[in-house]
């Protein structure tokens, strides 16, 4: 018991030290140089708060404006995230194995989502706070069909309306796949004969519904749609040729691919399963159709491997033929992870397993039509496609003995620690340097001098601040006045107040030139 309570300790300070140095080490970049003087300069007023994500949008001004609360509330709210995804399954019984891959396969995301939306401040309230909103109640959900009811029952209904309602205004795919989810939990309790519909149950799937078309309604998104809108690069496209070129080009890459680690744990889960399950009284349909999924499951996993460790398929083919088979893979892998998952597990599992597996799908789907599609709009896929992970990994751990559990639960916290610590370093690395950056060239810029050396991050995989040296240099490149932001484009919009943030107020971008140089080279 001890030695239970002592690994759980050192999980919660290893959450919380990984998303306390997350906090510290984030920066403003982007969107968040115009959002931190929405308030102060007419010019730019029209940048903040322009479209239907208001919950977002405030809680973003407050990250990008007062460091202390960028801190306090990066920090809590990214361990609560953290936390949640351990948590939710784990209704039965609680492993610290679970707790531990969960944490390490969280750090481990890749690595343009994680900069996209752990250190980029607006993102961060954009796109990962509404993940907590809607693992709190499939929490709430999924613990009610495995028969444990909840205390306070009545409590529950304004609980619910708060979390259906609030988490509808921050980012529209997660809005909408909370309407269809809630609409789901009322159909399975009415139809199921273990389960019956609950108050809280309707007010959440009330409110958020309402929350959607409230959100829907501003004036924003009628703008976007008629391509009237001007103040950001989002568009959306119904040609059928625009959106096959979307799928296989910019959808498919990102929807599961990318997550390599995440297959392959599915995958040797499921082939776990197998090779313990009682076939004996299979058809022969069941088993040669399971022999069929499990083999396409463990290919997409291979798949998914080598291209993350060797080469990418696309590089080496028509990329829109490689595109169209890739979507095709993946559409096969979805197929056979539905299947084989019903066969192999309970029905209780099973319905999680679906709704994390349509989540998945349906989270991506408003992008076959809307752009930009980036990596920051794929990370509550990815928290999708971890929990199916962590689902199916506790299935299998079931089945283990004591001390083969025992085993993993030590190497999980190896993995996890390891994993907590890279990362950390990378960031502290990072940080530190982008700072050491702009002090060098504050002080390169007092003495005078138009010529300078901008020091580049030595990780610029795992931040956006790598795009600091990027803008910098390109101000000598452009040979124009910046101050100029009224017939300037966004990014000379962004260029303008990231200057005005640092106080570079003494570069003149008529005589400015810049090279970039490595941290190393600079210093020796």
């Amino acid at each position: 018991m001890k030695s239970i309570n002592r690994s759980r300790l050192l999980f919660l300070a290893a959450v919380f030290l990984f998303a306390l140095i997350s906090s510290l080490t984030a920066s403003p970049v982007g969107d968040d140089y115009l959002l931190y003087y929405a308030f102060e300069r007419p010019d730019i007023r029209f940048t903040a708060f322009t479209n239907g994500r208001y919950i977002a949008n405030r809680l973003a001004y407050l990250i990008v404006r007062y460091p202390a609360a960028k801190i306090v509330l990066m920090t809590l709210l990214l361990s609560g995230c953290i936390l949640l995804l351990a948590e939710l399954t784990q209704i039965r019984q609680k492993r610290q194995s679970v707790s531990w891959l969960a944490l390490a396969l969280f750090v481990l995301m890749p690595s343009n989502i994680y900069s996209e939306v752990v250190l980029w401040l607006f993102a961060f309230a954009v796109h990962l706070v509404p993940v907590i909103f809607t693992l709190l109640y499939m929490r709430l959900c999924f613990r009610e069909f495995a028969g444990k009811e909840p205390k306070h029952r009545k409590l529950l209904i304004p609980l619910c309306v708060l979390l259906g309602f609030g988490g509808a205004f921050f980012v529209e795919h997660v809005s909408i796949f909370n309407v269809v989810f809630a609409g789901f939990v009322l159909i399975y309790a009415i139809r199921s004969k273990q389960q019956k519909p609950h108050a809280y149950q309707a007010a959440y799937a009330v409110s958020t519904l309402l929350g959607l078309i409230l959100m829907l309604i501003n004036p924003n998104y009628k703008d976007v749609a008629a391509e009237t809108e001007t103040h950001t690069f989002r568009t959306m496209a119904f040609d059928l040729t625009d959106i096959l070129f979307q799928v296989y080009t910019k959808i498919t890459p990102l929807f599961a691919k990318k997550y390599f680690l995440l297959h392959f744990l599915i995958a040797a889960a499921l082939c776990f399963l197998y090779l313990r399950a009682d076939t004996s009284g299979w058809s022969r349909e069941r088993g040669r159709y399971a022999k069929l999924s499990l083999g396409c499951i463990a290919a997409y996993a291979l798949y998914a491997v080598f291209n993350a460790g060797f080469v990418s398929f696309v590089s080496l083919t028509a990329s829109e033929r490689m595109g169209a088979l890739e979507c095709a893979f993946a559409f096969l892998y979805v197929i056979s992870l539905l299947y084989l998952s019903y066969v192999m597990t309970e029905h209780e599992r099973f319905v999680r397993i679906a709704v994390y597996i349509c989540g998945t799908v349906m989270c991506t789907a408003p992008f076959c039509i809307v752009s930009p599609v980036t990596p920051r709009c794929f990370f509550v896929v990815f928290c999708f496609w971890l929990l199916l992970a962590l689902e199916l990994f506790t299935t299998a751990a079931e089945q283990l003995s004591e001390k083969t559990c025992a085993m993993l639960q030590k190497a999980a916290i190896l993995t996890g620690c390891g994993a907590v610590g890279i990362l950390c370093y990378i960031n502290g690395a990072n940080g530190y340097v982008f700072r050491f950056s702009v002090r060098m060239l504050k002080k390169q810029l007092d003495a005078g001098i138009q010529k300078v050396d901008i020091v580049t991050v030595p990780y610029p995989e795992y931040t956006l601040q790598s795009e600091f040296a990027d803008d910098i240099v390109r101000i000598g490149e452009q040979n124009r006045s910046i101050t100029d932001t009224m017939n300037a484009d966004m990014l000379d919009m962004y260029l303008t107040y990231m200057l005005d943030y640092y106080n570079l107020d003494k570069l003149d971008p008529e005589e400015f030139h810049a090279v970039k140089i490595e941290y190393r080279n600079y210093t020796m």
